[in-house]
């Protein structure tokens, strides 16, 4: 709940600060768009439980799709880290 998304602003924040220092400026986008995409499924699977005509194969899609976007992100950030620590 309320701590759940302290965390996340805390996380985005922390993105923004990577950003300032690494001189790019996708990485916080990345993570507002993820943890928007999130909400967004979490949303429609509320909606799933309480609403029979919301198909479940659309709320497993979402959870596939953001589970494979969390993947992604981790490898580009990790790409993206190991050629920063390459340069020094």
């Amino acid at each position: 709940g309320f701590v759940g998304k302290i965390v996340e602003l805390m996380f985005i924040s922390m993105l923004y600060l990577i950003d300032w220092c690494l001189g790019c400026s996708f990485l916080k986008y990345v993570g507002i768009y993820y943890f928007g995409f999130c909400e967004v499924a979490s949303v429609v699977e509320s909606v799933a439980k309480l609403n029979s005509n919301v198909p479940m194969a659309l709320v497993e899609v979402l959870n596939d799709v953001k589970a494979s976007f969390s993947t992604l992100i981790v490898k580009k950030i990790k790409a993206l880290l190991d050629k920063f620590i390459e340069k020094e």
